[in-house]
């Protein structure tokens, strides 16, 4: 995959949550950069330290986000999305018919990491089998320097993404890199499919995109085998 061939971010969070810009500046930033959509997906409401999103509020960041849309005469779009948390048992922390209304939804464990390796990897994989779900994010949980990732059966991980058409991110924060490169690598030998997401939490920090790509490359991977490679509308065919 090129530097060049990403065509969208695929994780971007707003003040809606715990960002610093709002989802215009943040879209404003995307166009610079030469992209063609981003993906808003602030935290559900089960995150409360994140100021996460409950139905109603995130029903409001769908209008905000119709609106933009409509007034851009560009081609620039704004997917409507979220980064729901995954519980202890798998469920996710928004009802199904939020979800389905969504352009993009991903979900991603951030507690309960003291799980054994068998209840995190069929709790993961409980949260794929849900049909609205279309990203894992960070898929091992690590933090660089601070926190290991947790136990999971990464090569079951692997197997279910891959038949069920879930893909798994490798999220570009410098402290995550998650998957990392050897991960990445493995998880295509088990025909996984990608997605690269800044994470940012601000525009200045879309920029870490380049963190995601590098790591990508050093996994072998093409641009055949990352979504947000491809121009809107195949992806929004992809996801479905």
């Amino acid at each position: 995959v090129g530097y060049g061939d990403v065509r969208g971010d695929l994780h971007v969070h707003t003040r809606w949550s715990e960002g610093s810009h709002s989802v215009e500046e943040m879209a404003e930033a995307a166009r610079t950069l030469g992209y063609e959509y981003i993906a808003i997906c602030d935290h559900a409401e089960a995150l409360h330290i994140a100021r996460g999103l409950s139905p109603e509020r995130l029903a409001d960041q769908a209008r905000e986000i119709e609106h933009i849309n409509r007034e851009a005469d560009d081609g620039f779009v704004v997917l409507a999305g979220t980064e729901c948390n995954i519980d202890l048992d798998g469920r996710l922390d928004l009802p199904d018919r939020v979800l389905a209304d969504l352009d993009v939804v991903v979900a991603s464990v951030h507690s309960g990491f003291r799980q054994t390796e068998r209840e995190m990897t069929e709790r993961v994989i409980a949260a794929m089998e849900n049909d609205n779900v279309d990203i894992i994010a960070h898929p091992t949980g690590r933090i660089l320097l601070s926190r290991e990732p947790y136990r999971i059966d990464l090569a079951a991980v692997f197997d279910a993404a891959a038949a069920l058409g879930v893909l798994l991110e490798i999220n570009a924060y410098p402290g995550r890199l998650d998957l990392s490169d050897t991960n990445a690598r493995s998880a295509r030998e088990h025909g996984v499919s990608f997605s690269l997401g800044s994470d940012a939490h601000n525009k200045e920090s879309l920029r870490q995109m380049e963190f995601g790509i590098a790591t990508a490359r050093r996994g072998w991977l093409t641009a055949g085998a990352i979504a947000n490679t491809r121009p809107l509308r195949e992806l929004r065919e992809f996801l479905r």
